[in-house]
């Protein structure tokens, strides 16, 4: 998998005879868990999201969407559209406009870091083929005014991974580390047991 629009985007269909009208074509950007949103909402949870922090203390990403799929709305709730691969954002989508921080060419290939990112412009560009080196200056150049909503949009992201981390980490298959992993591993399970043996011991003192 890659995190390239070829790699993630799928098309989604929706029937519902009487509310949703058939034959459109949608396309705005939209989520699989803005499915679980907005599904919750018809099944009459109208605010899944509120519930789940207040309930569960658990911070939900999916948006509903109910009003764009009838027709209520002209536009997707959803704006942005952050891909990770495995633990690392990868890339970042802002409307038609995609940042790449990172780059994975083909489902074999390893994940590479860029110091200089990529863009694409998804509208004109859907299979993000302009990449020579001259389109890289020539469209950071046009896009420029979007540094300060995408770093906005990153901070927003990142002030809801303190407020509620992740409650598993990301899978990775990444074996590279595997033993310092290990290593790492077992020092914070003995970190854990001397501070649970801690109060025993200073009990019989």
């Amino acid at each position: 998998m890659t995190t390239y629009e070829g790699g993630v985007r799928v098309i989604s269909m929706l029937r519902w005879p009487g509310v949703i009208k058939p034959g459109q074509v949608l396309n705005g950007i939209q989520a699989h868990q803005d499915m679980f949103t907005t599904f919750a909402a018809i099944g009459g949870v109208p605010d899944v999201n509120a519930r789940m922090l207040r309930e569960k203390k658990q911070y939900i990403d999916g948006l509903d969407n109910l009003d764009y799929w009838t027709g209520k709305a002209s536009e997707s709730a959803r704006k942005d559209f952050l891909y990770y691969y495995e633990s690392k954002l990868a890339a970042i989508r802002m409307g038609p406009w995609k940042f790449h921080f990172s780059q994975k060419e083909d489902y074999y290939s390893n994940l590479q870091p860029r110091t200089i990112t990529m863009l694409f412009n998804l509208r004109s560009d859907p299979f993000e083929s302009y990449d020579s080196k001259d389109s890289y200056g020539h469209l950071v150049q046009k896009a420029a005014w979007m540094a300060g909503p995408l770093g906005e949009t990153i901070a927003a992201h990142l002030r809801t991974l303190a407020e509620y981390p992740p409650v598993q980490p990301a899978k990775s298959f990444d074996r590279s580390n595997l033993v310092q992993d290990f290593l790492n591993q077992q020092a914070q399970l003995r970190r854990q047991q001397q501070a649970q043996q801690a109060p025993a011991q200073a009990a019989k003192e």
